[in-house]
């Protein structure tokens, strides 16, 4: 039995015989084998590869994660002083605008005496001119 092959530049190659083909089969045979072996080994590689990047990158983010939960946690904590805080100053803030109230009252009421002392003094001032010239006239009127 004979078989035609046809090589690259298509021209008809002479018929082999078992024992060539058996060879060409065999050196196919190991070129495919180092050819799988050799993408194997690559695929390993690769695979290998991704592994440490993917420990690599878990091990930055458990890192990140726990620097980031640690700031959470400050954070609620530094957030429930500030409500205290602020609960305080709230406090501080009703008690001034009483005080700030009564204050504002006084105030008016100061200004209402101060008016009528001012009254007061100038009808003292008026009744103590007249006691002066009724004095004068007394001693001018004696002399």
């Amino acid at each position: 039995m004979r078989v035609l092959t046809f090589s690259k530049s298509d021209r008809l190659v002479a018929t082999m015989g078992p024992e060539e083909r058996l060879d060409r089969l065999e050196r196919v045979a190991k070129l495919l084998v180092t050819s799988g072996r050799r993408t194997r080994n690559e695929l390993r590689t690769n695979i290998n590869a991704l592994i440490d990047a993917q420990m690599r990158h878990e091990a930055r983010f458990n890192r990140q994660f726990a620097r980031l939960s640690a700031a959470q946690a400050q954070t609620d904590v530094l957030l429930r002083e500030l409500i205290a805080a602020q609960g305080r100053t709230e406090k501080k803030v009703d008690v001034l605008a009483a005080s700030h109230q009564e204050l504002a009252t006084a105030h008016k009421d100061l200004a209402v005496s101060q008016k009528e002392l001012a009254v007061s003094q100038k009808q003292t001032d008026e009744k103590l001119s007249a006691l002066i010239d009724l004095v004068e006239r007394d001693r001018n009127g004696k002399r």
